[in-house]
């Protein structure tokens, strides 16, 4: 099958979302479909990066394009609608995008669409979009990423069982690596690798930090002004390390090198830019990766992350104001290697079954049928 990835993701980045877009054309391709990705040029992006491929860490599989996209209020609906005409002279059986203006125009001029969403819609004139793409003729189908997401779907906006389907995120099997040397030797060493936003719960592990002197806290990601924002204020703590923002394709390394690896989600998340609270819908790619890796999970016991995390066999939940139990938890699993590993082969065995991005790709493909 011939598809064609419209996305509006500033690539490269250091965005989970062009993560996820460059990750999905990979494992459309290894599929055995023919893949385009189109984006759209930013001056915003990581201009020193040459080889978007390399710096993901995904195969040149598949073709990738970059449409110019114009500075101004209305560039990206040009670029969409340049996109979408692009698309049709190529004629894709399908086209997937996580673009809705994008599935819009697409399904317009006859073009077999699939538009993934991450959040529930509440503009008016995005909602407009909505309500009238899913009634187009060459509209195939709806993905979200949790079950929550879909349920408030179909109870807002009547999207039709047999429309919409719920696919998790995912993440690739890891590659093998050297334990790197974390600074500390013969320490407990645990870690977070991911955004510093609002509700990631940096406060949380500020906290853990100061009860648990024992243990080393290393710190994988965040931008320029969060980190500067951190390290002032735990300048005071020697057990809590900043390794500041390292490249998609390398952060397995800092995964593998740790004992226990800890999402601290609160009950309100932002996401970048500020796009607002996706607590009760997100999927977190940081959960996938952090399963691959084989390591044992302590998350916040949120019932999204119950949609794939079950407590006590393939991760440790607790509530993310209990900061007491996160104590006693990392205690247990410093203090019991056995059920340490025991979690973590768990997980890593859950997440060969289901969560692989070849997996993902083939399951949203299945919803054409």
């Amino acid at each position: 099958m011939k598809i064609i990835y419209i996305s509006n993701s500033i690539i490269p980045s250091r965005t989970a979302n062009s993560i996820q877009v460059m990750k999905m054309c990979q494992a459309f391709a290894d599929n055995g479909n023919e893949v385009l990705l189109l984006y759209p040029s930013h001056i915003i992006s990581e201009s020193d990066i040459t080889n978007i491929y390399e710096y993901y860490g995904v195969r040149e599989c598949f073709q990738s394009l970059k449409l110019p996209c114009i500075k101004n209020k209305f560039g990206l609906y040009l670029y969409e609608i340049l996109a979408a005409i692009k698309a049709k002279k190529r004629l894709p059986q399908l086209v997937y995008t996580r673009s809705l203006r994008s599935c819009f125009f697409c399904s317009l001029i006859g073009l077999n669409s699939i538009y993934e969403a991450h959040k529930l819609i509440y503009k008016k004139i995005i909602l407009c979009f909505l309500l009238t793409t899913v009634k187009l003729k060459y509209f195939k189908h709806l993905i979200v990423i949790s079950d929550a997401l879909k349920q408030d779907f179909q109870g807002q906006y009547n999207i039709p069982n047999c429309k919409i389907t719920t696919v998790h995120d995912a993440a690739d099997e890891p590659r093998q690596y050297e334990k790197l040397k974390l600074d500390q030797p013969n320490r407990f060493t645990v870690g977070y690798v991911g955004h510093l936003y609002s509700g990631k719960g940096m406060e949380l592990i500020a906290e853990l930090s100061i009860r648990c002197s024992w243990a080393d806290f290393h710190i994988v990601g965040g931008t320029n002004s969060d980190l500067d924002y951190w390290r002032v204020k735990l300048d005071h703590l020697k057990n809590i390390y900043f390794h500041g923002f390292i490249p998609p394709a390398e952060t397995e390394k800092y995964r593998q090198s740790c004992d226990v690896l800890i999402a601290p989600y609160q009950r309100h998340v932002s996401v970048f830019g500020g796009g607002g609270d996706v607590a009760r819908w997100m999927s977190p790619l940081k959960i996938f990766e952090y399963m691959a890796s084989g390591k044992a999970i302590i998350a916040s016991d949120l019932p999204v992350l119950r949609e794939v995390l079950i407590h006590e066999v393939t991760a440790i939940l607790y509530e993310p104001e209990d900061i007491e139990a996160w104590v006693t938890g990392l205690i247990n699993l410093r203090d019991n290697a056995k059920m340490r590993n025991s979690i973590g082969k768990r997980a890593r065995e859950e997440f060969k079954k289901k969560y692989t991005w070849k997996a993902r790709a083939e399951k949203v493909l299945q919803s054409l049928t």
